[in-house]
C-alpha cells in the first residue's frame, strides 16, 4: 500500500513536470500536504496524500495594456493613462488601473479559457478625460467579454468574439 501511494505521487510529480514544459510556458506549482494516521489494532498506518494545483503563467502577474481592438480597428494605449490587469488566483479576482481609477471583478480561468461570468465591474469614478473615459469603457467592455487568454512571445492575449487586448509584464 505505501509503495503504491509512493508510486502514484512520483507519478503525479511526472505528469506536471511533463505539462510544465508544454508550450514553453513557466508553470508555478503549490503543493500541499494532508498527513493522517489510522490505527488498526497493533498496526499503526500512516499515509500522506499530496494535492497540487497548477497556477497558469497569466495569474498573479501586472500586465500592462499595450493595445486594444476588433476586426476593424487597432488602438494603442494612451501614454498618459495606464490600464493594468492582475488576476489574483488565491481569490479568483481581477482587479487593476483603467488611467487613475481602479477596478475588480470576480473571473474564472479554466486553462486558456478566461471569463467574466457575472459580466459586472466596480470602477472608483474619479474624473477622467473623455478620451480616458472612452478607452476605459472599451477596455473594460473588452475585459468582461474575454473568452480566450494566452501567453505569446511574452506577452498576454486576451480575446473575446472579434475583440482583443495585448499587455506586456510590468
Amino acid at each position: 500500500m505505501k509503495k503504491m501511494a509512493s508510486l502514484l505521487i512520483v507519478s503525479l510529480l511526472i505528469c506536471i513536470t511533463s505539462l510544465a514544459g508544454c508550450a514553453g510556458a513557466t508553470t508555478s506549482i503549490v503543493t500541499q500536504s494532508i498527513t493522517s494516521t489510522t490505527t488498526l489494532t497493533t498496526t499503526t498506518i500512516i499515509s500522506t496524500v499530496t494535492t497540487t494545483k497548477v497556477l497558469y503563467p497569466v495569474e498573479n502577474i501586472t500586465w500592462i495594456m499595450e493595445a486594444y481592438g476588433d476586426a476593424d480597428s487597432c488602438n494603442i494605449a494612451l501614454e498618459n493613462a495606464e490600464f493594468t490587469l492582475y488576476l489574483d488566483s488565491i481569490n479568483g479576482s481581477g482587479a487593476g488601473s483603467v488611467g487613475i481609477n481602479s477596478y475588480w471583478a470576480e473571473y474564472v480561468l479554466d486553462g486558456n479559457q478566461l471569463s467574466f461570468p457575472d459580466k459586472q465591474v466596480a470602477v472608483t469614478q474619479l474624473w477622467i478625460s473623455d478620451i480616458v473615459k472612452q478607452q476605459q469603457d472599451l477596455y473594460l467592455n473588452i475585459l468582461l467579454n474575454s473568452e480566450t487568454c494566452e501567453v505569446i512571445d511574452g506577452k498576454l492575449h486576451i480575446t473575446g468574439g472579434d475583440t482583443w487586448i495585448i499587455f506586456h509584464r510590468q
